[in-house]
């Protein structure tokens, strides 16, 4: 009986501590497109949990209803996108879904999968040309 007791309070109190716990660095902000909007620079980029030279030159620029970027074919393009719940839906061809990482003062961090390639994305803010 003292082991049931035991073990139930031990659980309970595991419960109680990962209930308390935040998402990643204890950021509970969520991410507006208000915040997004603007010119972004790559920084630093991985393809598979690897840092790759490949993308230098790599740039997003979102306005309100439209995305453009040169990521993937090296040409800037313009995409019609959504963004909701902290993803960002690129429409047209490709369409990518970005999952926004974190974004805190003018650094930007995204995620995507496409195919087998998982790609990180480091960015800061750029100035307006």
């Amino acid at each position: 009986m003292n082991l049931l007791k035991l073990t139930s309070g031990l659980s309970l109190l595991l419960l109680l501590a990962l209930s308390a716990c935040t998402g990643e660095g204890g950021n509970d902000k969520k991410v507006t497109q208000e915040q997004l909007l603007g010119n972004w620079e790559m920084t630093k980029a991985e393809r598979n949990r690897t840092e790759t030279a490949m993308m230098d030159g790599l740039f997003f620029r979102f306005q309100e209803n439209a995305l453009t970027t040169n990521f993937l074919s090296g040409q800037s393009a313009e995409y019609p996108y959504e963004f909701s719940d902290g993803k960002i839906l690129q429409q047209g061809d490709p369409s990518i879904i970005y999952l926004i990482e974190s974004l805190q003062g003018n650094k930007l961090v995204l995620s995507t999968t496409l195919e087998t390639f998982e790609f990180r994305l480091e960015m800061k803010r750029a100035k307006a040309e």
